[in-house]
């Protein structure tokens, strides 16, 4: 990994060097640099910026198929499209901060609750201060990308949420996971909305938690004006 992309090379060193004294820095810098819809302007696109592991760990698997590659197609860690990003990318906003926080036994054996995906909200403190700070960042760019284009917001289009496995084929998109799929269809939300009869979708909680919609915000979104200019 290293000898292909630096910006690899500097997560990976910062994801091994964990353990006694280890020092994440994630700047006010690095959360802003996620917020320009110049720069990211899907829903996916801010999700790998924030969790560079989203678009890491899915394009080395991709890469390691090698001939099972559609012909012609580059493998997503080499795709000139997702390679524009890295340059911007910050460290993981997401992802880092359950490993440092959850921390790896040395021989690998054991995970800490953190670390662990099956355990990680045991971690109850952290993990919803941690997953409250994911949600403020997505609601500043959601708010950022719609001065920039006021129809994000339409229902078609949702900030452009992945919405079909055309769309997004895995390992980027998995069933269960796309706007209109029911959230934890195993064990789903029910009347989480008042005007939302059934289980609620991916989408249900977009728009119910849009700007203009939401019911709750944060102190460094009360002074942010939204501004949206009409459209034409």
């Amino acid at each position: 990994i290293n000898i292909f992309i630096p910006q690899v090379k500097k997560w990976v060193d910062d994801l091994t060097g964990m353990g006694a004294g280890t020092s994440w820095n994630y700047t006010q810098a690095d959360f802003e640099r996620c917020l320009d819809p110049e720069a990211y302007s899907t829903w996916m696109e801010w999700n790998f910026c924030a969790d560079f592991t989203t678009w890491l760990f899915p394009a080395l698997q991709s890469a390691m198929l090698g001939p099972a590659q559609p012909a012609g197609a580059f493998p997503p860690i080499f795709d000139p499209y997702w390679l524009k990003f890295l340059d911007n990318m910050s460290p993981s906003l997401h992802a880092n901060v359950h490993w440092i926080v959850g921390g790896i036994a040395d021989d690998n054996s054991t995970m800490g609750d953190m670390t662990d995906v099956a355990t990680s909200p045991s971690e109850a403190l952290m993990f919803m201060m941690h997953h409250a700070n994911i949600d403020r960042s997505a609601m500043h760019w959601q708010r950022a990308a719609l001065r920039r284009n006021a129809t994000m917001s339409d229902t078609d289009v949702l900030w452009d949420f992945p919405k079909s496995l055309e769309e997004y084929p895995p390992p980027y998109g998995w069933e269960g996971c796309f706007v209109n799929d029911t959230i934890n269809s195993a064990a789903p939300f029910m009347g989480l909305f008042n005007d939302v009869p059934g289980a609620a979708t991916h989408g249900d909680v977009i728009v119910h938690t849009g700007p203009g919609n939401d019911i709750y915000t944060y102190d460094s979104l009360v002074s942010e004006c939204l501004c949206v200019c009409p459209s034409g």
